[in-house]
């Protein structure tokens, strides 16, 4: 991993990040800040719990497997059990963190499960409910957990939570469980960076593409696509860079593909071709809607403090 972090941080000044506010230079210095990430053990987490220590960050890393924190230098790291869709257990994993390395700066809400199994629209619910427990549910309770706590100490932060490209275009079939999923942590971090942004915390919403983690072999056991050998699947540490930067420009969004815009652009396109072209919208409604749209623009181009 020590040569994948060196040449992937060769290449980390472009940015794959949806257009955000830049930070000041202060802020920008993530050295000495400390970042807790679920599903830590492996894939993306561990991605960027690597790309965070390179930064001269501490790492907490939660999950239900125990990390192998011997890969990292002594003290930038420490691992935490958590199951994350129970609110008792990340709760205790806060407490750790907290005793262990002192206040949490970033929050990445990152544990997640493939899915996979039955049909969306089959009568069945152990696989379903799974999903939204890990994927959903996971990502509530580390918010609740954490953010209260950025809130009192004042002092701004960053959360990260991780959709998927399924959270944008819909994945068919046994995935719909997943994709109803991320769409919903997707809807959640939109709403939550509009909400904290007044205070200076921000929020990045990051939407990977096929990554060389465990959820490709969980979708090439139970699905109708062909996942566990793709070519060109992104390494974990280059999503770890790309996290970096992009809590550093507080992008709302953080993409990490780029062979997505074509299809993103078709299906935007078919959304803004549905809306009524010709319709008198009452005057009321539009000054209800313009005012509610002004509000949130200021809101989400308000600048973080982390």
């Amino acid at each position: 991993m020590a040569a994948e972090a060196s040449e992937s941080q060769a290449d980390r000044s472009g940015s794959p990040c949806a257009a955000g506010n830049q930070h000041t230079d202060d802020v920008q210095q993530l050295a000495g800040k400390t970042a807790l990430i679920t599903g830590g053990a492996g894939g993306i987490g561990l991605g960027m719990a690597h790309a965070f220590v390179a930064e001269g960050m501490r790492v907490a890393l939660a999950d239900v497997n125990e990390a192998d924190i011997s890969v990292f230098p002594p003290g930038a790291a420490m691992s935490v059990p958590v199951d994350v869709t129970d609110i008792e257990s990340v709760r205790a994993a806060v407490a750790a963190v907290l005793e262990q390395l002192g206040p949490i700066d970033v929050v990445c809400a990152n544990a997640g499960i493939g899915g996979g199994g039955g049909h969306v629209a089959a009568d069945e619910y152990e696989v379903w409910n799974r999903v939204m427990a890990v994927n959903l549910d996971g990502v509530v309770h580390t918010v609740k957990s954490t953010v209260p706590l950025m809130r009192e100490r004042g002092v701004g932060g960053h959360v990260v939570i991780t959709s998927s490209v399924a959270g944008i275009t819909a994945l068919p079939f046994e995935f719909g469980a997943y994709t109803t999923s991320k769409f919903a942590v997707r809807g959640l971090g939109e709403s939550l960076r509009l909400s904290l942004a007044e205070e200076g915390i921000g929020v990045s919403i990051l939407c990977p593409g096929l990554t060389n983690t465990g959820i490709l072999d969980e979708a090439n056991d139970d699905g109708n696509l062909e996942f566990e050998r793709v070519d060109g699947a992104m390494n974990p540490i280059d999503v770890g860079w790309a996290v970096v930067r992009g809590i550093r420009e507080n992008a709302p969004y953080i993409f990490t593909h780029g062979e997505f815009a074509d299809e993103f652009r078709a299906l935007f396109d078919e959304i803004v071709a549905a809306v009524p072209a010709d319709q008198a919208v009452p005057a009321d409604r539009a000054a209800f809607e313009r005012g509610r749209r002004e509000l949130c623009d200021r809101l989400r181009h308000l600048p973080a403090r982390d």
